[in-house]
């Protein structure tokens, strides 16, 4: 039996969904124990619950500032030599637990547990592989560290980015962004509306803004239930108690045509993208490869600064999505995709263009081939050109 650690960090929803999503697939394979790890739970404290609280006011606030953190090529070259030693400097913890889980392969989804299994094998304490993935449709440089493995990545843009950085061929796999199982199932519209207490017969226009509802304006939601065109508008507050709240009071006073769900299981989330005709997103990774595995039309808002705006531009470039910069744009677009047929079904075909409903067991296959210790990549999926 071969032990295969999952490392993932819960900031967010997706370096932790990802994990899941392929860790769902490598339990179908036999004589493999899967352990996870949450590496910033590991590590919770006063530290890094402050250095989540200053993340969230230089978001809001100063997004600029983590505009040049996050792309600066000086900022970048100079921080970049110093993740592994900071690494570490704690690291105690992972060390103990390391020691105690002894696992055969380990894989990232998160760079700071990249940067602590990275230490280990320059250490030699860990000599087995080291698998990393990531979660968005961009490229960041703090994403590649030495002493990896095998690199699964979302686009052939990175693919290209991570061969620069001195990695070879047969150490970089093009899997696409690894979505869970259930967003590719069959869901009849009818029994769906039923199950949720929807209308009939209106459109569905549903909203998600990540899974701390940051993406969801209520200027937004005012400007869609102002729209002349009947929709049902349905709004998924995540996490976020204080904004689901905030839209149920909503709710008692814009009528029928406005839906607020919370916290969903996965399985709602993929019934809900399946009988949506638009999606109104905040740009993260996860949300957006959803929407593009359903060919789902998205009008892409209230991007985190930085990241999200850099996968904005990925999907705009390919034609898979638009971009609203304000809450009257958002409602003529949305207008537009429900009443243009034809510019709907562009949007749609160019979305499952760059879907990939394959991913998540093309990167399980990928780290158990790793795990073996064979080198024919044919077996799991495309080997990249660099």
């Amino acid at each position: 039996m071969k032990k295969i650690l999952v490392m993932y960090g819960s900031i967010g929803l997706g370096h932790k969904v990802v994990a899941e999503n392929i860790t769902v697939v490598l339990k179908t394979y036999p004589d493999v124990k899967i352990e996870m790890l949450d590496v910033l739970e590991m590590y919770r404290g006063p530290f890094t619950e402050t250095s989540s609280r200053i993340y969230k006011f230089i978001v809001d606030h100063i997004p600029g500032l983590w505009g040049f953190f996050y792309t600066n090529p000086i900022f970048l070259k100079a921080s970049l030599p110093f993740r592994v030693p900071l690494a570490g400097l704690k690291i105690k913890k992972f060390r103990d637990y390391f020691n105690r889980s002894k696992p055969d392969l380990i894989l990232t989804t998160h760079p700071s547990a990249t940067a602590l299994a990275s230490y280990l094998k320059k250490t030699g304490e860990y000599r087995g592989p080291l698998v990393t993935t990531f979660s968005d449709f961009h490229f960041q440089p703090y994403w590649v560290y030495p002493r990896v493995d095998k690199y699964l990545v979302m686009t052939p843009e990175q693919a290209d980015e991570v061969g620069k950085r001195g990695f070879a061929r047969s150490q970089v796999l093009i899997t696409g962004l690894p979505v869970h199982p259930v967003f590719s199932e069959e869901y009849h519209d009818i029994v769906v509306r039923r199950e949720f207490g929807f209308h009939p017969n209106r459109p569905i226009v549903l909203m998600i803004g990540g899974s701390r509802g940051w993406g969801i304006k209520i200027a937004d939601i005012w400007a869609l239930l102002g729209s002349a065109y009947d929709m049902e508008l349905v709004v998924v507050a995540g996490f976020n108690s204080e904004l689901l709240a905030d839209l149920q009071k909503l709710r008692e006073t814009a009528g029928s045509n406005l839906k607020v769900l919370g916290n969903l299981e996965t399985s709602a989330v993929a019934k809900l993208c399946a009988v949506a005709k638009v999606l109104v997103t905040k740009p993260g990774g996860l949300s957006l490869a959803q929407g593009l595995l359903r060919g789902l039309p998205m009008v892409l808002v209230n991007p985190l600064p930085a990241m999200e705006e850099l996968n904005t531009r990925y999907l705009i470039r390919y034609g898979a999505a638009v971009v609203a910069r304000s809450s009257a744009e958002l409602k003529s677009w949305v207008e537009r995709i429900l009443q243009d047929r034809k510019f709907c079904q562009g949007l749609k075909a160019n979305s499952l263009k760059l879907a990939n409903p394959k991913a998540a067991a093309t990167a399980a296959a990928a780290v158990i081939d790793t795990l073996s210790g064979s080198d024919n990549m044919k077996m799991y999926g495309p080997v990249i050109k660099l």
